[in-house]
């Protein structure tokens, strides 16, 4: 690469020595001429021209006149085009929190409902079990009743009917098996006494209306918890014994002996069924 007529190698731009103002190349760090010390500034004080230094707030390049507006113009446009790119990357981010914020809300809220629900599940499933535990006893206590009334029933059927057959004389008896001081020949005589009897058909009333009762009330325990199963299978057994006692007691047949063993067989059957559901009572 060849040398101008300074020494300095060519391609090179020049600037004026700020000491001795002869010509000098841009990249020296002292004047050749009077040993100056070059003092090197930001390519941003030089003219991009010529390399001549600039003032500071020249708007002109002092040697050819190059204008620096341009420069900054151009600097300007760059930095405009970039704000609102900046601008814009903000309000993103800003629009994804908010996005982040709102997912995090409803979750949270979802998660507070979904908890309300299994509160409120488990206070109705509780309050359910309370009301199934409630009508549970009460139904047994209901069968209990009409079981003790229908035995009082079949107990007097028994005895009118054994006192006809074998004319045994008995206070509680004698108007049912005697007609003008004889015995009935027929005991249906005189157990249609005893049904014809204000006091009897009274308690044979309140014992098929019992049952009426029990029957309503089973219909609602037809569909146990799970805990209650067991429970309820119990008390099916004793609703058996129960009915079959309560039939035996408005609706006697058969003769004298199998009527006495069928009946206390059941009544007996029944009183051991309560004795098991009532270990499920609260």
């Amino acid at each position: 690469m060849g040398q101008n007529e300074c020494g300095e190698e060519r391609g090179t731009s020049l600037m004026e020595c700020p000491g001795c103002g002869k010509e000098i190349s841009d990249k020296t760090g002292a004047c050749i001429h009077c040993g100056a010390v070059i003092e090197r500034l930001p390519e941003s004080k030089r003219c991009p021209e010529c390399g001549a230094i600039a003032e500071e707030g020249a708007a002109l390049c002092g040697k050819c006149g190059y204008p620096f507006e341009k420069t900054t113009d151009a600097e300007s446009e760059k930095k405009a085009a970039v704000g609102p790119h900046r601008e814009s990357s903000g309000a993103l981010v800003k629009a994804l929190i908010a996005v982040i914020a709102l997912v995090a809300l409803l979750v949270a809220s979802y998660l507070v409902y979904e908890n309300i629900q299994a509160q409120n599940k488990e206070k109705q499933m509780a309050e359910a079990r309370a009301s199934y535990a409630s009508k549970y006893e009460a139904v047994a206590y209901s069968m209990l009743e009409g079981a003790v009334t229908a035995e009082e029933c079949g107990n007097l059927i028994k005895s009118v009917w054994y006192n006809t057959i074998f004319e045994e004389e008995d206070e509680e008896t004698d108007k049912f098996t005697q007609t003008k001081g004889k015995f009935n020949e027929d005991f249906n005589t005189s157990i249609a006494a005893l049904f014809a009897d204000d006091d009897f058909s009274k308690k044979v009333a309140a014992v098929e209306s019992n049952k009426a009762a029990v029957d309503s009330m089973m219909k609602d325990l037809r569909n146990p918890p799970d805990e209650w199963k067991e429970a309820y299978d119990e008390l099916k057994e004793y609703y058996d014994a129960y009915a079959d006692l309560i039939k035996m007691a408005v609706s006697p047949s058969g003769s004298l002996q199998t009527y006495s063993e069928d009946f206390s067989e059941t009544d007996s059957e029944a009183a051991k069924c309560f004795d098991k559901v009532k270990q499920f009572f609260g």
